[in-house]
Parts: C-alpha cells; sequence; structure tokens
C-alpha cells in the first residue's frame, strides 16, 4: 500500500479532526472517504455529459413504466 504525506493548515486540519470527530472515522478513512466520493461525483458528471450529448443527437429513447413492466 502507498503511502503519501499531506500538508494541511492549521485551519484544513481543525476541519479534518472536526469531521473525523462527528463521523467517528479515523483521519485516514476520512481522505479516502473524500477521494472515493470525489472521483464517484467525477464519473457521475461524465455519464450525465455522454447522456447530454446523446440526447442532444436525439440518440435517447424513453419508455413508460407501464412499457417496462409489461402492464
Amino acid at each position: 500500500m502507498a503511502v503519501i504525506s499531506v500538508r494541511l493548515n492549521d485551519k484544513e486540519l481543525k476541519i479534518l479532526k472536526k469531521l473525523s470527530t462527528e463521523l467517528e472515522i479515523d483521519q485516514s478513512a476520512l481522505i479516502k472517504k473524500s477521494i472515493m466520493d470525489t472521483y464517484e461525483d467525477l464519473v457521475d458528471r461524465e455519464v450525465i455529459e455522454g447522456f447530454e450529448r446523446n440526447q442532444s443527437a436525439n440518440k435517447t429513447k424513453f419508455h413508460s413504466f407501464e412499457n417496462i413492466i409489461g402492464d
């Protein structure tokens, strides 16, 4: 497993400690969670942008709930 060093100013450290305490997770886990949440947001944006491009090109199709379940 890789080890990295992160420099935080006093305000950032205070925020990290508060979040760690409030969420009841250690600081390392909190940083990892933040990274994964940010990555998930990036992937979501990419999917949305792809959908919007397809929608603009009239390549999307919507189905009603009734059509999906067969009623």
